[in-house]
């Protein structure tokens, strides 16, 4: 058995499946998404929570040097002992830091393939 409709009702058919098959599509991403995010959320926040117990646990390890260093060598040079040595090591983090950083190229690839998709769609006259 062959559909007889007109070919404007086909159109008018596929048009509105489309639109609605794109609007099902987007409520999809955004229902992702926002489970995304709140895992993103509740990550990050474990690992804020992580990172300031180890300073925490950072901090009261120094002072137990300094305190076992003060015993061998006296408090006020355990302390600046202690102080030169963090120091050092805060240095040589800064410096790993920049050199990292410096690396950073953000994403060639993915900006030429976008450039590349804009370009196939321009019409040839307006290129020149």
């Amino acid at each position: 058995m062959t559909d007889r409709r007109p070919l404007t009702t086909l159109v008018g058919d596929i048009s509105s499946d489309v639109q609605e098959l794109v609007h099902e599509e987007i409520a999809l991403a955004k229902a992702e998404v926002r489970q995304s995010a709140r895992n993103a959320a509740v990550g990050g926040g474990l690992f804020i929570a992580a990172g300031l117990t180890a300073v925490l646990a950072l901090f009261f390890l120094a002072l137990a040097a300094w305190w076992g260093l003060g015993l061998l060598i006296g408090n006020a040079l355990s302390g600046l002992v202690l102080a030169v040595v963090l120091l050092v090591i805060a240095g040589i983090a800064v410096g790993v830091g920049v050199r990292r950083v410096r690396r950073v190229k953000g994403a060639p690839r993915t900006v030429e393939s976008v450039r590349g998709l804009a370009r196939s769609f321009t019409p040839e006259r307006s290129r020149r």
